[in-house]
């Protein structure tokens, strides 16, 4: 790489040092450190996380770390940076590429806590020395940022469903298994079915071996495996909307064992007899702390992403030592289509539909282009990402034979990976059903508990929104108003602690931290201004909250007490 640049230090006019590459300055040949405060005020963004692509000798990332914030951070990308600044240590990290390690992780980290507030500069010059580093900078960023926003909507959109599923699903979930009960109970090969429409191709095959193999259905895709005969061993489900529901209302299976999480739509569960498996959706440990704090029962984490194939994939290697394969995962809209044949959602696509979802062309299974959009982006950096969490040692394979490419994943025709993995034997697939009682006695007598606690929360709630109201000042929260709310705030944050209301409040969370931010110049009532709208948009939305998690539990407490309180089922 030296042999590409020709790097020239110079000492300027004001006795600084500057640096000139291929003839081209990267800071001022006359005052550096002016220039840089110059262009630093420029291209500062109040409340942002700012990328800067181009260290340099150092200057501009030196007045950005003077002039940032609380609520502000800088990160550095400067491929050039090892060439220029040889045996010296900057007060920041800088990062040499997007693929160096950590860079992936910081990056989601500070997007999720920046949310849209991310600016991107470069610096001088360095568009004609590293514009393709740049651009492949620029174009990840972006692309992760847009990820995380759909990553937020999914929170903001499905709060109340998964919330009152959670709820919900402690009225089978009290019965049924962990899925600790299945760790590495198999040493058989696992095949994880998804409902791309590449599965279509692949069903005549997986029918004839159906026997030798494990099957894992990812959510709606029993409907396509039941209409070719498949029964699959294992479904797993996350998904808690009603049109997820409408995929399994017409299903009732004497043999197909349930896996599924609390977010999981609760109507699911009675579609199936047997045992039934939990597990909590790594990120929900207050679901985890609060089933276990009821049930005595302890349930895995399983990590996974923006679909259930992601779980699917994740339970398959925990419940499973054998070769792993994953058909059906197009993550793409592969032959224009949406899903495989006999999915209740299938349908061939238009351009209308395109425009609507955003799709456009990445690299495909056969390193052909094929048809994607952004929340399939996210679910195949899922299946990277998790894939880097199986141990190495395993076999694991995309046999999708059609979609997207999935870096990391070794690609083998379904048929291959049949040929190698078929027994001349009977395969036995021993999968426990125990004898199991719904007692939901502790139950009701939690959530009838729980209801008090509500009633404490909401008075805390209505008497802050009282004590802020009768603050006399339009300047500044006077003492005893202070010290009143942080009494009332100690007190509702350890009650809120001993309650189910969880997913719920995730949409506030994200609401206050991001649109009461101080703004430049902000003068003393200003910001009063804006904390006591914070404060006030807080309770208010709490109590909202509380209301509906409210009725959710009485519905459930009046479930249990219509039904026996004491099951065998």
């Amino acid at each position: 790489m030296n042999s590409d640049f020709d790097i020239e230090k110079i000492i300027t006019k004001s006795n600084e040092l500057t640096v000139k590459v291929n003839g081209f300055f990267l800071h001022s040949k006359y005052d550096p450190k002016k220039e840089a405060l110059q262009f630093v005020q420029k291209n500062y963004k109040a409340n942002s996380l700012h990328i800067l692509f181009g260290y340099g000798l150092g200057y501009f990332a030196e007045a950005f770390i003077d002039l940032l914030g609380i609520n502000e951070e800088l990160l550095v990308i400067d491929p050039l940076y090892d060439l220029l600044n040889s045996g010296i240590v900057p007060r920041v990290r800088v990062y040499r590429d997007i693929k160096e390690i950590g860079f992936n992780k910081i990056l989601d980290e500070k997007i999720e806590k920046y949310n849209r507030r991310i600016h991107v500069i470069q610096s001088p010059n360095y568009d004609k020395l590293a514009n393709v580093g740049y651009k492949a900078m620029l174009e990840f960023v972006t692309e992760q940022a847009k990820l995380n926003r759909i990553n937020e909507n999914t929170i903001k959109f499905f709060a109340e469903d998964w919330q009152k599923n959670y709820l919900f699903n402690l009225y089978n979930g009290i019965g049924d298994k962990s899925l600790i009960d299945l760790k590495e109970k198999f040493d058989l090969p696992i095949v994880v079915v998804s409902g791309g429409p590449s599965l279509t191709k692949q069903l005549p095959l997986l029918n004839e071996v159906k026997d030798q193999f494990l099957i894992i259905a990812a959510g709606s895709t029993i409907n396509t495996l039941l209409s070719f005969n498949i029964s699959p061993d294992f479904v797993v489900s996350i998904d808690g909307s009603l049109a997820n529901y409408n995929h399994f209302k017409d299903i009732y299976s004497k043999h197909i064992t349930y896996i599924y999480s609390f977010t999981s739509h609760f109507g699911i569960r009675e579609s199936f007899e047997k045992n039934a498996f939990i597990f909590n959706t790594l990120g929900k440990e207050k679901m985890k702390e609060h089933f276990e704090s009821i049930s005595n029962l302890e349930i895995p984490n399983i990590a996974g992403g923006g679909s259930v194939a992601n779980f699917a994939f994740t339970v398959a290697a925990y419940i499973s030592s054998g070769p792993i394969a994953i058909i059906g995962q197009d993550l793409a809209y592969t032959n224009n289509r949406t899903h495989a044949e006999n999915n209740k959602y299938y349908k061939i696509i238009d351009e209308e539909f395109k425009k609507e979802r955003g799709m456009f062309l990445t690299e495909g299974y056969y390193n052909d282009e094929v048809l994607t959009d952004y929340v399939f982006l996210s679910m195949k950096k899922s299946f990277e990402s998790l894939l880097v969490l199986i141990e190495k040692e395993r076999e694991v394979y995309n046999c999708t034979e059609g979609g997207i490419h999935l870096e990391g994943f070794e690609k083998l025709p379904f048929k291959e990976f049949c040929q190698r993995n078929l027994k001349n034997e009977i395969v036995k697939k021993v999968i426990p059903n125990y004898q199991f009682k719904h007692n939901r006695t502790i139950l009701l007598d939690k959530m009838k508990k729980e209801l008090d606690v509500y009633r404490k929360i909401k008075n805390y709630l209505i008497d802050n929104l009282r004590v802020l109201k009768s603050n006399n000042s339009n300047k500044y929260f006077l003492e005893n108003i202070l010290k009143k709310l942080n009494k009332n705030d100690e007190k509702l944050k350890k009650l809120i602690g001993e309650v189910s209301m969880i997913s719920i409040l995730d949409p506030i969370t994200i609401n206050i931290q991001n649109n009461f931010l101080p703004f430049p110049n902000e003068t003393a009532i200003d910001s009063f201004q804006r904390v006591f709208n914070q404060n006030k948009v807080l309770y208010s939305s709490l109590i909202e909250a509380l209301d509906m998690t409210v009725g959710f539990t009485q519905e459930l407490i009046s479930k249990i007490e219509e039904n026996e309180v004491e099951i065998n089922g």
